[in-house]
């Protein structure tokens, strides 16, 4: 973003800016909802300060030139309308609201007004909707920037995109990535070639754009054949190809001293391995090969692209062992190596990696102890700003270090699907009132106790501790970490009571407490926990006992349907921390397997409280959780009849009420309102009557128990 920012709006500031640009200004801020304390520019905007000073703001003979409000959290929907004072901001030449959450809210069509305008960056701030036409209308435009997360809904239809750029004459960058465009056949690229004459670098990765590449592109700066020599052109900077499986791509032999700086061929349909010459291009920042299928292994020749900031190698079949030499990439800030077949063990050579932020090694092979590596980077006082450390689905062994902690500003922590063994240091539940999001340890041969040492400033929002052999009760300071979204303990050998003091978790998605020793009763007479937000809750296989606690169901308002009638299509629970959304994965049963979740979809929502001593009647008020999938309340000692308000749960697809002391007969009701029923489970109860066969159960395997007539 900087980058592009510094290329095109270099300006002259004056030192104070005019009354009324002043107060449009503060006018702005007081109608935006921002995180203050994240906020670096937006809560530092003060009235006894002139705003030439203010961060973000540029100011030219004392009108507002340029402003910048990129990362400022700001979430309130609907507050930048066609009302807002940033339209009276005439004399920018410079906008930046990317990365903001202006989550479905429409781009405003006043930005006609702002006709000075030669930067705009308006990506991943949540617009959703048509781009309105006025767009088309800041024919000063030397870089556009709407492009999307890839999961918001901004389309370009009518105007489409030749209305759109066809006024747009000086553009030179373009960025529409994930914006849906409807163009016939080849009608884009003509879009592209006939009103941009000055265009260097664009990008329309996963736009729906389909045909084959079209001569009509060889009106704009790139010359030759594509697919191979055009990344041989001597002026090309920045090809992104991204997202284009029609495209049969084959990287040529590259020349010495290449102009190229960001090469991004994510998702592309790439054979062969990475060529030696490589190394070739001196001048590479970002290197982006993610997903497109390449084979081999990494030359050695890459020690020579010593300018790599970012370089993504992920979800290839790349093998071998990653070079020693990657020491040489000294400015490397993002390296994902992840979902490949790499082995041997991670080079220690790593550790000279000193400006790194991001780390993903997941999902390959590598084995060894992380002390030799990894943990090394630890101890560079550089390395305190390392916030994303990622090596799961490996195969490395040891203890985790507690030289890992010396990274302040970790945020992830994911070790999960290795062979580590010893104790959870105390020292990274501490980190989670510093700076750690979270922790993720699952599936490892980790012992001992979990660390009473969660900080009153706990901010995690995953913790996942499920399948090691952690025994003991479970730290009462984790009613510190209010802001859990995922509490994964499964698998272990915790013995404690029910989780009562979890009362302030009012963010809390996924609970799982399955396979444990957890006893007693999960009512009390001062319960007053409200998870509203809860969707998944796994108490399988414990020792609880008890009724089913109204209070508890009565608060889970997600289960409801509530937050899920406005969802037009299904989403995936993710956590966004540094940068990222970070997606966590769960195991739950159904239909008798377990099965891992690896995308937790936000309609999926089940309760699992088999194989415990609960007793007493099953409840009425179940019937009111009418977003259940799943619901598993089997070998337990439930009496009396089936509720006749399971009938209103017309998502369920799995009811299994088996090995109870359930009586009585079955209600119609039940068979009218399960019409997406396919695991019906009553095996071992003491029901009498006869089944209500209707057409919604043809389908249906119904299992049932032998003194039940039929």
């Amino acid at each position: 973003m900087c980058t592009r920012f510094l290329n095109f709006c270099v300006f002259v500031v004056s030192r104070q800016c005019l009354d009324n640009q002043q107060s449009l200004l503060l006018e702005l801020k007081n109608n935006l909802m921002f995180a203050s304390t994240k906020s670096t520019k937006l809560a530092k905007w003060n009235q006894s300060i002139d705003c030439y000073s203010w961060e973000g703001v540029t100011c030219n003979e004392g009108r507002v030139i340029g402003l910048d409000l990129t990362y400022e959290y700001i979430f309130n929907i609907g507050k930048l309308d066609n009302s807002s004072s940033l339209f009276g901001l005439q004399h920018l030449q410079s906008l930046s609201l990317a990365d903001s959450i202006f989550q479905n809210s429409q781009i405003p069509s006043e930005f006609d007004k702002l006709a000075n305008l030669s930067y705009l960056n308006l990506s991943k701030a949540g617009f959703a909707g048509q781009i309105p036409i006025v767009i088309s209308g800041l024919t000063r435009l030397v870089t556009l920037d709407l492009s999307t997360n890839y999961y918001s809904s901004l389309k370009l239809e009518n105007p489409n995109l030749n209305m759109l750029l066809h006024n747009l004459s000086e553009l030179m960058e373009l960025y529409l990535d994930g914006v849906s465009i409807l163009a016939q056949g080849n009608e884009w690229y003509q879009a592209l070639s006939s009103s941009l004459p000055n265009l260097r670098v664009f990008s329309l990765s996963f736009c729906n754009l389909s045909s084959s590449f079209d001569s009509s592109l060889r009106n704009l700066r790139f010359r030759g054949e594509f697919p191979k020599k055009i990344f041989q052109v001597p002026t090309l900077e920045t090809p992104d190809l991204s997202y284009n499986d029609i495209l049969e791509v084959s990287l040529p032999e590259f020349f010495p001293n290449g102009s190229l700086r960001t090469m991004m061929l994510r998702y592309t349909n790439v054979f062969g391995s990475l060529p030696p010459s490589i190394g070739n291009l001196k001048m590479l920042s970002t290197l982006v090969l993610q997903g497109s299928n390449f084979i081999g292994s990494i030359p050695h020749s890459i020690a020579s692209l010593t300018q790599l900031v970012t370089l993504d190698m992920s979800y290839n079949n790349f093998s071998g062992s990653i070079p020693y030499s990657i020491a040489s990439l000294t400015q490397l800030v993002f390296l994902d190596m992840s979902h490949n077949n790499f082995n041997v063990s991670i080079p220690d050579s790593i550790a000279r990696l000193t400006q790194l932020v991001y780390l993903y090694m997941s999902d390959n092979s590598f084995s060894g102890s992380i002390l030799d590596s990894i943990a090394s980077l630890t101890h560079l006082a550089s390395l305190d700003f390392l916030t994303y450390l990622d090596i799961s689905y490996n195969q490395i062994h040891g203890e985790i270090p507690i030289s890992i902690c010396n990274a302040i500003e970790l945020e992830v922590l994911d070790l999960s699907n290795n062979s580590f063994f010893g104790t959870i240091p105390q020292c990274s539940i501490e980190m989670s009132g510093k700076s750690l999001k979270v922790l993720n340890l699952r599936t490892n041969n980790i012992n001992g106790t979990i660390p009473e040492a969660f900080p009153s400033t706990c901010d995690l929002q995953v913790l996942a501790l499920n399948k090691n052999q952690l025994k003991g009760g479970l730290p009462k300071s984790l009613a510190y970490c209010s802001w859990l979204e995922v509490l994964d303990i499964g698998n272990n050998r915790i013995e404690d009571t029910f989780l009562f003091y979890l009362n302030n978790t009012s963010t809390l998605r996924v609970l799982v407490l399955r396979f444990n020793k957890f006893y007693g009763p999960i009512t009390h007479p001062e319960l007053n926990a409200t998870w509203p937000m809860l969707q998944i809750i796994d108490m399988a296989s414990n020792n609880f006992i008890g009724n089913l606690p109204i209070i508890l169901l009565s608060t889970w308002m997600a289960m409801m349907n509530r937050a899920h009638e406005a969802q037009s299509e299904p989403s995936c629970l993710e956590t966004y921390v540094a940068n990222y959304y970070y997606q966590d994965t769960v195991t739950v049963t159904n239909k008798g397997l377990e099965v891992e979740l690896v995308k937790i979809l936000t309609i999926f929502i089940t309760i699992d409280f088999s194989c415990n001593g609960l007793d007493g009647p099953t409840l009425e008020e179940i019937g009111e959780l009418k977003a259940l999938y799943i619901l598993n309340l089997s070998h337990n000692a439930f009496t009396g009849q089936i509720p006749s308000s399971l009938g209103k749960l017309s998502n369920m697809e799995t009811l299994v009420l088996s090995s109870n002391k359930l009586s009585s007969k079955i209600h119609v009701q039940l068979a009218h309102g399960l019409i997406f029923l396919s695991i019906l489970n009553l095996f071992f109860n003491h029901l009498v009557g006869q089944i209500p066969f209707i057409k919604q159960f043809a389908s249906t395997r119904i299992y049932s128990l032998s003194s039940l007539i039929l």
